[in-house]
């Protein structure tokens, strides 16, 4: 199977070993695939693919999961799942980080911290934003609940090439460009204020505020614009609007009661993390103001 199908997972941390990182791989994917543990177990060891048949509202799609070496040439692998000691010092997880890479141009770029014995010496928020701000998502396994799901809905944001012969939904092909959009928008000072003034400060509230603001509502409830934008400044800023919108023809209706488009906020939720992760400045005022015209775009266009 090609590369662009690909899940690579291994261990980037030397004070794991590979047993330890592979059998907490096992593990995730026992409860991800709800395949038998041996079955999965003897995959890894064996340098063979688990694979995983994708099928939802959405799409069909044929990938696999792979245990990788260290030093294995990843670049055409679209998810990255690498998994670090938990307890080590933030210099070492900031040394980790810089020896793989940033992770702004990885589709799936996820870290996995693995509980030892070892106390931790370090506050896992301060890891986890340690990773943010390198593009990283940071998963802490000894204090997530639900660590299964976080992997599963972060593999499903990514647009996995296709099996199925009906055509690909638009609002998930451009929800998983929604990443590289927002950080490619060309952000001047003088296009930042075109983002309607409601929609900068209700933005701002959600970036102080400590609260888990699970369906961003003081933030994606703001009034849009009231005026119509510069002409320069929608060549310039492309628009992002369905992204955000879940699905309304009969064909991509998902089942009765379910959530439309589940995944749609969680993508969301890490564009928001990474802003609050950088430090107040430039950079995060800008940062911001491309989440918000992006959203203010796919929600008031």
């Amino acid at each position: 199977m090609e590369a662009s199908r690909c899940i690579a997972w291994g261990v980037l941390d030397d004070t794991l070993s590979q047993d330890q990182a592979r059998e907490a791989c096992e593990k995730i994917l026992h409860e991800l695939l709800e395949e038998p543990l041996a079955d999965i177990r003897h995959a890894l060891t064996t340098s063979q693919p688990v694979p995983w048949s994708i099928s939802n509202a959405y799409y069909d799609a044929d990938v696999e999961h792979r245990w990788i070496d260290t030093g294995t040439n990843l670049s055409t692998v679209p998810a990255h799942v690498f998994f670090v000691n938990r307890a080590s010092p933030l210099d070492v997880h900031r040394a980790l980080v810089h020896r793989q890479g940033p992770g702004h141009e990885i589709p799936i770029p996820l870290i996995l911290g693995i509980p030892t014995d070892t106390q931790a010496r370090v506050d896992p928020l301060d890891v986890e934003e340690l990773y943010a701000m390198e593009g990283w998502e940071y998963i802490d396994l000894a204090t997530e609940p639900a660590v299964t799901e976080r992997v599963r809905n972060a593999l499903m944001v990514h647009m996995w090439p296709t099996q199925s012969h009906g055509a690909v939904p638009e609002e998930l092909s451009q929800l998983d460009q929604m990443n590289q959009s927002i950080k490619s928008m060309p952000i001047s000072p003088s296009k930042m204020p075109n983002a309607p003034v409601s929609m900068q400060h209700a933005l701002e509230a959600f970036l102080d505020s400590d609260e888990d603001h699970a369906d961003f509502g003081p933030f994606v409830t703001a009034p849009g614009a009231t005026e119509k934008r510069a002409e320069s400044s929608d060549a310039d800023i492309p628009s992002l609007a369905g992204r955000f919108a879940a699905p309304t023809s009969p064909s991509m209706a998902s089942e009765e009661n379910e959530e439309p488009f589940p995944w749609l906020f969680e993508t969301l939720r890490r564009q928001m993390e990474h802003v609050k992760s950088l430090p107040l400045g430039p950079q995060r005022e800008e940062e911001a103001a491309r989440v918000a015209l992006a959203v203010q775009q796919a929600l008031f266009q």
